[in-house]
């Protein structure tokens, strides 16, 4: 069976439920956008994987940050 690479967007990947979808799906051979909400947790998680665990800073109770970050897609 041929594997084809995804890129998952996964929120509170410092811990919990978050940390462990981005590691399996790094262990997976994935690529993860993770979001954390501060630097210092952004350099853990890129630290996991450099060339697949990209972090991205956010607050997902701030409307305008969710925006910035995933290109600006509103919900239909």
């Amino acid at each position: 069976m041929k594997h084809t690479a995804k890129t998952f967007l996964i929120t509170g990947v410092r811990g919990g439920l978050g940390r462990a979808f981005a590691f399996a799906a790094l262990e997976a051979g994935h690529t993860v956008v993770g979001t954390v909400r501060n630097s210092t947790d952004a350099a853990a998680f890129t630290a996991l994987h450099p060339e697949r665990a990209h972090a991205r800073i956010l607050d997902v109770t701030d409307d305008e940050a969710v925006l910035a970050v995933t290109g600006g897609h509103r919900p239909p």
